[in-house]
């Protein structure tokens, strides 16, 4: 049985790399360096991004789907291929959207413990992500591209801390034997210890913008935008709905997480509790 001590071993073996600046933090998968090296290039075009997209067959597809999905639908046009798919989205928001779906694919594992809890938390982002989406459609009416373009790419970073330390845990049981078990519970409170300062390393060594490091926190920052706070908005919302009983939407794919929610009750709920907490925009 693992105890909390190997768990917690593990959490402060991490923790004294990271302050002796040691830390061995996961290469950023190639897609994601390829893609990152694209945005804001204002000389992309459609066949470019094509290109490094379609290199990944997972992300391609997603992508597809995603095109046919409600935020850009047209029902008179069935999409069959990626430069159609990147031409119905956009070159920025496709870049913001194949960048969060390749992180996403950085998180596998062989222990089923952890695979479990990896699974828990990239679902809570998906969740995070369509409640962030329905408040900014909340406080600015029609979302501009870049509110949505960082709030999808956000959410996909959300999780990142996780990653280091579920490497280590993962290959430490690994070690151990098949007599080895770990405790659902317990891999949960010591990932909540490390995640953020192992995220904060990760977006500066892969040279993410600084403003994505507040994502990972639980409060909003009064010094960045609405938008950037609409994450941690996210959170409490549904940390305040789970608390009272309310029923809350669970995406169970990113193309379900990447659109704001259309049911009127959810809405109404979310407008009553934006307007509680002083969120809704003065306009309204």
């Amino acid at each position: 049985m693992a105890s909390t001590s190997d768990l917690d071993m593990l959490v402060n073996r991490l923790a004294a790399s990271l302050k002796n600046d040691n830390l061995m933090i996961p290469a950023m998968p190639e897609l994601v360096s390829k893609l990152s090296r694209l945005v804001g290039n204002p000389n992309l075009t459609t066949k470019e991004l094509a290109r490094v997209i379609g290199s990944d067959t997972g992300v391609t597809a997603q992508v597809i789907r995603m095109s046919q999905t409600l935020r850009y639908s047209n029902p008179g046009t069935t999409i069959t291929s990626l430069p159609a798919a990147i031409s119905r989205i956009g070159l920025n928001s496709t870049v913001s959207m194949a960048l969060a779906l390749a992180i996403e694919q950085s998180f596998y594992f062989r222990n089923p413990v952890v695979v479990r809890y990896c699974h828990a938390e990239l679902a809570r982002g998906f969740m995070i992500c369509s409640y962030a989406l329905t408040i900014c459609s909340l406080r600015y009416g029609i979302m501009p591209n870049l509110v949505f373009d960082y709030v999808v790419l956000a959410s996909a970073l959300l999780n990142i801390g996780y990653l280091p330390f579920l490497v280590e845990v993962d290959t430490y049981v690994l070690a151990q034997g098949k007599s080895y078990s770990l405790e659902y519970d317990a891999l949960r409170a010591a990932a909540d210890k490390i995640r953020y300062p192992l995220g904060t390393a990760i977006l500066r060594h892969w040279r993410f913008d600084k403003s994505f490091e507040s994502v990972m926190s639980q409060e909003p920052d009064n010094t960045v935008e609405f938008y950037t706070n609409s994450l941690a908005f996210a959170r409490q919302f549904i940390e305040y709905a789970e608390a009272n009983g309310i029923p809350v939407h669970e995406p169970a794919t990113p193309d379900e997480s990447y659109a704001p929610l259309t049911d009127e009750e959810s809405v109404a709920r979310i407008r009553s509790w934006m307007r509680e907490q002083g969120l809704v925009d003065e306009r309204e």
